[in-house]
């Protein structure tokens, strides 16, 4: 009898998620990069953040490490990744659009760079054609759409909505006019398709007739007439949702606005960002892959020079080490014991 899939992959999430914070407990990921980029008064400060970014880098880049890489312009691009993460939210709702935390811990950033989506979006055409659509649905006033996509897009999706919180602008807006023309045909081709039109300009009649429609009178008194004629009931839960609604988009702005306060300078981040986004797509393959193993040694590098890792000190890591392996066999023990009731 086969066991349910579903439960199983419920369970190796949860899983993941304890040994993530064993790993990050051992690393050091837990600590706060915030005094590291705050003045006494717990401040931002440009000054701190370049300094903080460049000695995450130089950290790894002037080790003569093997296998480091040291060309000039995947240096740039890692300072650029890392001007953004450690500026960037760490968590988003997306349904109410706001952001519930910004990156705190050096776990943030390397969860960041370790985003299994960042190696699937590596391709300019990819990420661009995903930015449109995901658009789409950023700017829409219809709620419950794109729920959890913060947490499936990777460091681009991060940094699109934070791009958008910072200059009121979606990324799409810096695509070329070639390639925005070419994700829209393309887009109104597949809604006319999806509502049995064979031709764009089918579908454009019949939404410009609809739109008209909206704007006549004769919408209006069907609107009015409809209100009227609801159940009391139903229009007093109309009017509570609405004023919930309304809560909840006030909640929005403040958080949001909480978050912006947090960034030295938009301007710069969008700076920042825009180079990145540049210096990526002139990356060969190997590059974009290597990219985010070196944020993350950077982060653990960091954290075992300044003596914030289990690994800075030669009795904490023996520790840290005997006590795995004693969890490990632990748990070995265990699955053979349940082996052997089964069997029993």
């Amino acid at each position: 009898m086969k066991k349910d899939i579903r439960r199983f992959d419920a369970k190796q999430e949860l899983m993941e998620e304890k040994l993530d914070v064993l790993r990050d407990t051992i690393m050091g990921r837990d600590n706060s990069f915030l005094p590291f980029i705050t003045d006494e008064n717990g401040r931002f400060t440009e000054e701190k953040l370049e300094a903080f970014v460049n000695e995450l880098s130089d950290g790894v880049f002037k080790s003569k490490l093997y296998g480091v890489i040291t060309d000039k312009k995947f240096i740039e691009a890692c300072k650029c990744f890392l001007y953004c993460a450690l500026q960037g939210i760490a968590e988003y709702d997306d349904e109410y659009r706001r952001v519930l935390r910004a990156n705190s811990t050096f776990s943030d950033i390397v969860k960041i760079a370790r985003h299994k989506n960042n190696l699937l979006f590596i391709d300019r055409e990819k990420v661009q054609k995903y930015e449109f659509d995901t658009q789409g649905y950023d700017i829409s006033d219809v709620h419950l759409q794109f729920i959890n996509e913060f947490q499936l897009g990777g460091f681009f999706r991060y940094s699109d909505i934070a791009y958008r919180l910072l200059t009121g602008r979606d990324i799409p807006s810096v695509f070329s006019k070639e390639d925005y023309s070419r994700y829209y045909d393309a887009d109104e081709l597949e809604r006319a398709q999806i509502y049995g039109f064979d031709t764009v300009e089918e579908y454009r009649q019949w939404d410009a007739e609809g739109d008209e429609f909206e704007k006549s009178d004769e919408y209006m008194r069907w609107v009015i007439e409809d209100n009227e004629n609801m159940d009391p009931r139903q229009k007093e839960l109309n009017e509570m949702q609405f004023g919930s609604w309304k809560n909840e988009i006030a909640l929005s702005e403040q958080l949001n606005a909480e978050w912006r306060s947090t960034v030295v300078s938009p301007e710069r981040f969008a700076e920042k960002y825009l180079r990145y986004r540049e210096l990526f797509w002139e990356m060969n393959t190997e590059y974009k892959y290597r990219l985010f193993e070196h944020i993350e040694f950077m982060a653990d590098y960091f954290l075992y020079n300044h003596d914030m890792s289990a690994l800075s000190d030669n009795r904490n890591a023996a520790a840290a080490d005997h006590r795995i392996e004693k969890l490990c066999m632990a748990v070995r023990q265990s699955i053979k014991g349940a082996l052997r009731d089964d069997k029993e």
